[in-house]
């Protein structure tokens, strides 16, 4: 039986139900799932550790927003220490790429700037367009212009 992961921030969003939607998918298709939060990584003994266990005992592993702010950096590094094919999202894509380019060869046409201009002068291209934040929306600031 394969086994995931969810790392859950320690407060979750009321405008988000990933939490509680994820891991019951991942029941019903027959995997096995716990879920602990980020807060809860530690390292002991040169083995990460977390109130689900031992993290490297999943098959998979899937941090589900980025947590506490304060402590993101330390947390990364910690799971930078897992084999990268164990992650739904790498570390590196939460690090250099906010989790959501990590998917960028499935998205539809998309650009990216801080530049309103340059982003203007793309609406010609289509009619139908979504607007987002590129990190920690969780499903607000999230517009559809046409």
């Amino acid at each position: 039986m394969n086994s995931i992961l969810f790392l859950l921030s320690d407060t979750q969003s009321a405008h988000n139900d990933n939490h509680e939607r994820l891991p019951d998918g991942f029941r019903a298709a027959g995997w096995q799932v716990a879920t602990a939060p980020h807060g809860s990584l530690v390292l002991a003994s040169g083995q990460l550790l977390c109130s689900a266990g031992r993290v490297l005992d999943f098959d998979r592993i899937w941090a589900l927003g980025f947590g506490e702010q304060n402590t993101f950096f330390d947390r990364m590094q910690l799971l930078s220490s897992v084999p990268s094919e164990r992650f739904v999202t790498t570390v590196q894509a939460f690090l250099l790429l906010h989790g959501k380019f990590h998917w960028q060869a499935h998205m539809p046409e998309t650009y990216v700037s801080n530049d309103p201009g340059y982003l203007l002068a793309q609406t010609g291209r289509s009619t139908d367009w979504i607007v987002k934040p590129t990190a920690g929306s969780y499903g607000r600031e999230v517009y559809r212009l046409q």
